[in-house]
């Protein structure tokens, strides 16, 4: 090998070294970077030429020109990678259901005094207290007053729970347009790493960008990520793409009318509805239209027996005024259910007493101390009228909110599972992808002996040429 070969070799040392040394230092810097995956310097051998010689038989011997860095590489478990992705859009459901039922479960307020059981409840002790004293124009108020209580505390959680439903379908357009910006992102990112490939690069930290976002959009949405030959990732979601390429095909949140206004999805380039597995999004509509719409359902249907039953009753009674076929509750549904603003204002139009046998007016049943209509009424307290004769109001109330506590548990229980499972996951690639400061504290020291033995190595052959150049003088 010649002094100026040597040089050379010495040269490409140096420079490779210090490469590694500054992937090194790039490392060390990102150590606390959110999603940053170490990177690797690869050293390889440098193209070998042959040895000259004068009988040369075409197999002449090779001789080494130093070293070189062929690419600085990602350390990725792209398998790792997938199931992160993938627990990460099961979590998100199980965190948006645990959220969205706990506010539910605020709105019920059960078990307390001020829930829809309590009031119910108190309304038929009133009336039992009534059975005892009909003509008691105080008690008979008392009576009035919870009435108006049970039926404001219906108009309250019904309220509460729809206007919960109008914020969960805001979220829904909100996280559409969340979506639909993270593509865009994406599909930016994508088009300047296939650039840098084009050029022979390695983008690395543009794929560490990359990963992270697509991990926040696969929290809101079920995605499939595949690769395409140029380093492109095509995401899909039930099968159609929302980013190909640089491309991105976007996801629309339109009013159908057949859902009451309330928004569905689908894709805007060809119209078909968008399929939800899991994710933040599929959680918002499961929450607004299976629990909330779902509940208020089942409280317009206890309202509304309530309010049919009690005023068959109540009209078939006589009030202390002699009043009679008059209703109690007014309102279909439990949004707008209410006491009877005649009954309110004359108290003693409340029908407690029966004075008609087989139809007729019996004049020796007096309205005054008569309190048989309402034993009739505290009789639908135990009354199975309720899902085809197999519950009473109160046992139809309490299996829902039951099934509400049951739920949220499990979408509690579930979540914190999740969350262990990421977590763990996370770790392990964390291991594989996350910088050692000491790993690389180590690498820095290997790296700086190279480097150094390689300048030792230039000022050697410096030397020894200084020396023949002086012995030609």
């Amino acid at each position: 090998m010649s002094n100026f070969a040597i040089f050379q070799t010495g040269l490409r040392s140096l420079r490779a070294h210090q490469q590694a040394l500054d992937t090194t230092a790039h490392n060390i810097a990102n150590a606390n970077t959110l999603g940053y995956a170490r990177q690797r310097a690869e050293m390889r051998t440098h193209r070998p030429m042959a040895m000259p010689a004068m009988n040369n038989n075409g197999q002449a011997g090779q001789m080494g020109t130093g070293i070189h860095i062929t690419e600085i590489t990602q350390i990725r478990d792209y398998f790792l990678d997938q199931q992160v992705r993938h627990e990460l859009s099961r979590k998100g459901t199980w965190d948006g259901e645990a959220e969205k039922l706990t506010r539910i479960e605020t709105f019920l307020n059960e078990p307390s005094g001020e829930g829809l059981a309590a009031t119910f409840s108190q309304f038929f002790k009133e009336l039992e207290a009534l059975s005892q004293y009909p003509e008691s124009t105080a008690t008979r108020q008392s009576v009035i007053e919870n009435g108006r209580m049970l039926a404001d505390t219906f108009n309250q959680v019904y309220n509460q729970l729809g206007t919960y439903r109008e914020d969960l379908n805001d979220s829904v357009e909100a996280r559409v347009l969340e979506i639909n910006t993270l593509g865009e992102r994406l599909a930016d990112l994508n088009a300047q790493i296939v650039r840098a490939k084009g050029y022979g690069d390695n983008p690395n930290d543009l794929m560490d960008q990359r990963q992270l976002i697509t991990e926040e959009l696969a929290e809101l949405v079920n995605i499939r990520v595949k690769e395409d030959n140029y380093g492109s990732w095509n995401i899909s979601i039930g099968g159609f793409h929302l980013v190909k390429g640089d491309s991105v095909h976007e996801i629309e949140a339109y009013e159908g009318e057949e859902n009451d206004g309330l928004f569905s999805l689908r894709w805007e380039h060809n119209g078909h509805p968008v399929t939800l597995q899991s994710g933040k999004v599929e959680a918002l509509i499961r929450g607004r239209d299976e629990y909330t719409g779902n509940f208020q359902e089942r409280l317009n249907n206890i309202a509304d027996t309530l309010r049919e039953e009690f005023n068959a009753l109540h009209r078939e009674g006589h009030g202390l005024d002699g009043s009679t076929g008059n209703d109690f509750f007014l309102g279909e549904g439990a949004g707008v259910i209410s006491v009877n603003p005649h009954i309110v204002e004359n108290r003693s139009a409340f029908a407690a007493a029966i004075i008609e046998e087989d139809g007729d007016v019996d004049p020796d049943l007096v309205p005054e101390g008569n309190a048989d209509n309402i034993f009739r009424m505290l009789e639908l307290r135990d009354e199975r009228i309720m899902e085809n004769g197999t519950a009473t109001m109160e046992d139809f109330y309490r299996s829902f909110t039951t099934e509400i506590g049951v739920l949220g548990q499990k979408a509690d229980r579930m979540g914190h599972n999740q969350e262990n499972l990421v977590s763990n996951i996370k770790k392990k690639r964390e291991e594989v992808s996350g910088v050692s400061l000491d790993e690389e504290m180590a690498n820095m020291i290997r790296f700086q002996h190279g480097y150094n033995a390689a300048s030792r190595l230039i000022s050697r052959m410096d030397e020894m040429m200084d020396s023949l150049i002086a012995m030609v003088r």
